[in-house]
């Protein structure tokens, strides 16, 4: 049986511009972005049968290609930021894992926060 997996996800992005060092109400575009989140499933097993499942993130790799356009849409600075957790031990993972009503369950959503260093995955 599988109990490790890799999921891409889609990402919400927080306080990008105070991150970068630019004005909040830079004009910055980051459409280009990826949540790759690297989990398992730990079933605790009893003599009865599975007590319960537990799913532990192990680690997430967040690309974020980002772009900052002026008023006239011209680009006036671009980058990456490249988020992964396993060589980036200041990062903290929470992890609100929920089955579905079809009983399915992996990640949907990874919300990178990048003033706390926090992501959550969903």
């Amino acid at each position: 049986m599988q109990t490790t997996f890799k999921t891409t996800c889609k990402i919400s992005i927080f306080f990008i511009e105070e991150f970068l060092n630019l004005p909040k109400d830079s004009d910055l575009y980051y459409d280009d972005a990826t949540c790759t989140v690297y989990w398992s499933v730990e079933p605790e097993m009893r003599e009865f049968g599975i007590k319960s499942m537990n799913m532990v993130v192990q680690r997430v790799v967040a690309s974020i290609e980002w772009e900052n356009k002026n008023d006239d849409g011209e680009a006036i600075g671009s980058g990456e930021i490249q988020i992964d957790t396993t060589i980036m031990p200041d990062w903290k993972i929470k992890d609100n894992f929920e089955f579905g009503k079809d009983g399915q369950i992996y990640p949907t959503d990874c919300e990178v926060d990048l003033k706390s260093k926090i992501i959550e995955i969903s």
